[in-house]
């Protein structure tokens, strides 16, 4: 926006749609830089060790490489998946890597089996030779392998499209992924790994809030395996859990779930396994809060002796009934009778408890009546939009709130469906079917924020929304959905400019020293695991800027930066990191080079600079810098120990 003179957000995106060379630089500036797995050695050695055990057995390996871009990363996995099966029993192997992203021009690139020069110069010399193919004037991915590669149109936040997975490769992923999105992937992920699958991630990422879903694996950076479904700890499904016959037929749970006594269902743990909406009721809470807790939980301190004497006769065989008092914030004062018995037939064993003399259902009308006008002053008083609808998707509710929002009076949207009160768009068009009717069919909370939730409302407006669906119980037992939308445009563009603020130079737009040092420090962690240096930084200084400060004042010293900032780029590659330091001062980060090819861009760089000409107020001023430039070694100490020698040099 600088460089055009522009400084509206609009007026910009007028110039990026008028003009595709614009759009162009822009996607490019944007775009994350694809990594190659030879790139991140730790990684590749830890994984080069796992593969044998990992696919001993495996009749068909299956590999799978979400986001896969360009097909980079899925075709140095074939290659380390084919030397890992050399010499088994099937020959030539048998195993399959997917590749899937959602940019098909991306998959379409992918299916050529063009690996970049950058990337070829990194695979080692053993693979190259037997797996590349340079005859035809660039690096093509030999045959052989390339039909072990499959590339697949598919979207990392839907199902994913495999199972019984041994291994998946979602390296540098994670980390661009806030937490909700980052759990949400992951329990996908898990689900599509076999039992001792394992899920490669990058060496900068950590899956340590998330022990339950995956274990670190011992010296082996980068590996975790998938945990055991039976160690997981995270929240319970909402369906009735045990594996019987009786539970999991759909007569039975219609029943239990509409009898108007209370009743619940516990495991041979005696954990609670399900409980109807009766008992929910009773005790003032969700019936889905309950899953999983020790049945103990339900029942006061002073009748824990009792209910557990009475377990062990239950356990033995016996029927029993015992009066106690039930725990939980809406439970009633006087004690109530639990009738107790085992699902007949049921294996490991399960037990049904039913809660005689509670409370009479005019005095749980009155508290619910009293609740819903608690409940219909908060819906119309709340700052954020909220829509209630029912299975179909039909709107029967709608606040002040939420009307502002999308432009439907509440008049006009009642018995109207969701798409048409609140249409949402992503990157592809409409989202159909709506992202709300998710929550039904998953019995579960569907959360989206900015770019995959924007609002069309009835002006033509696109306004990104927090749009969180839940499952909502109706009087009559049937199904609904509570929606609530927040707008939050100016939120999204508050924190994009914060973020842009706090790793980027003011004057340039270059990145800051901030931003570099966290570069230089990722490269540092990559280069102490090489014999041989491939990561070089650059020092930058302006020969006798201060003149050009103190004689045509500081206004054109900062034009002259920016100006110099765009001939230093255009002489650099795309993933090299440019950074303004400060002052006079510039750096820069060459990664994954040999000493030669970088000794090119520097020199190519000074002569760029040397033919520059600086115009201000109708004259010409030429200038030149010094650069000093040092390796990154396996012995720098740190990336001030970096920026301190390439000073000196």
């Amino acid at each position: 926006m600088r460089r055009l003179g522009q400084t509206d957000f609009a007026a910009y995106g007028a110039s990026v749609e008028r003009d595709p060379v614009e759009a162009l630089a822009l996607a490019r500036e944007l775009a994350i830089a694809q990594t190659a797995l030879f790139r991140d050695p730790g990684v590749h050695a830890s994984l080069v060790q796992a593969l044998p055990a990992l696919l001993r057995g495996r009749e068909l390996p299956q590999i799978w490489v979400p986001c896969c871009a360009n097909g980079e990363e899925v075709y140095s996995i074939a290659m380390l998946v084919a030397e890992a099966l050399e010499g088994g029993a099937e020959s030539p192997p048998r195993f399959t890597v997917f590749g899937t992203d959602i940019d098909r021009e991306a998959l379409r690139e992918a299916r050529r089996g063009a690996l970049g020069a950058a990337t070829s110069a990194l695979i080692p010399p053993p693979l190259r030779r037997r797996f590349l193919d340079a005859s035809a004037g660039e690096s093509l991915v030999a045959g052989d392998l390339a039909q072990h590669c499959a590339f697949l149109l598919h979207e990392l936040t839907a199902a994913p499209p495999f199972v019984d997975l041994d291994l998946i490769d979602c390296r540098n992923l994670l980390v661009f992924l806030e937490a909700p999105a980052q759990r949400r992937i992951l329990e996908q992920l898990r689900g599509a790994l076999r039992d001792g699958g394992l899920l490669l991630v990058g060496a900068g990422e950590s899956l340590a809030g998330h022990a339950d879903l995956f274990e670190v694996c011992p010296q082996s950076p980068g590996i975790y395996a998938r945990q055991a479904a039976d160690s997981r700890s995270g929240s319970p499904s909402p369906v009735i859990a045990p594996a019987h016959d009786h539970l999991h037929d759909e007569l039975f749970r219609s029943l239990f779930e509409a009898a108007s006594r209370p009743m619940l269902v516990v495991d041979a743990d005696f954990r609670v396994a399900a409980m109807n909406r009766a008992l929910g009721e009773l005790l003032g809470s969700a019936s889905t809060q309950w899953l999983s807790q020790p049945l103990r939980a339900l029942v006061r301190a002073e009748d824990m002796e009792r209910l557990d004497a009475a377990l062990v006769k239950l356990h033995r065989g016996a029927q029993s009934d015992i009066e106690v008092k039930l725990a939980g914030s809406h439970a009633p004062p006087a004690a109530v009778r639990l009738a107790m018995q085992r699902v007949p037939d049921s294996q490991p064993p399960h037990y049904l408890f039913e809660v005689h003399g509670a409370p009479s259902r005019r005095a749980s009308l009155t508290r619910a009546r009293r609740a819903a006008e608690r409940e219909s002053v908060i819906f119309a008083h709340a700052g954020e939009g909220m829509i209630v609808a029912d299975a179909r998707g039909m709107v029967l509710r709608i606040n002040p709130a939420a009307e502002k929002l999308t432009g439907w009076g509440s008049g006009e949207a009642l018995g109207q469906p969701l798409e048409r009160v609140l249409p949402l768009i992503g990157a592809q068009g409409p989202l159909l079917p709506h992202p709300a009717l998710e929550a039904l069919h998953l019995h579960q909370v569907v959360e989206r924020r900015g770019a995959d939730s924007v609002l069309l409302d009835r002006e033509g407006r696109k306004v990104p929304l927090r749009f969180t669906a839940s499952p909502l119980p109706m009087s009559e037992g049937a199904p609904g959905l509570l929606l609530q939308i927040q707008d939050v445009s100016e939120t999204a563009l508050l924190r994009e400019e914060l973020a842009y603020r706090a790793s980027h130079d003011v004057v340039t737009g270059l990145y800051n020293r901030t931003a570099l040092d966290r570069w230089l420090d990722r490269a540092l962690k990559v280069a102490r695991g090489l014999s041989q240096p491939c990561h070089w930084f650059c020092y930058i200084d302006i020969d006798q800027f201060k003149v050009i400060n103190d004689t045509l004042s500081h206004y054109a010293g900062d034009e002259l930066l920016r100006q110099l900032a765009g001939v230093l780029r255009s002489r650099l590659r795309p993933q090299d990191a440019l950074a303004r330091l400060g002052g006079d001062e510039f750096g820069i980060l060459l990664e994954g080079i040999d000493e030669e090819r970088a000794r090119q861009i520097v020199d190519a760089t000074l002569d760029a600079v040397r033919r520059f000409r600086f115009l201000w107020e109708g004259r010409n001023h030429s200038l030149t810098v010094s650069i000093g430039v040092t390796p990154l070694a396996a012995d720098t100490e740190s990336s001030a120990r970096a920026l301190a020698d390439a000073d000196a040099a």
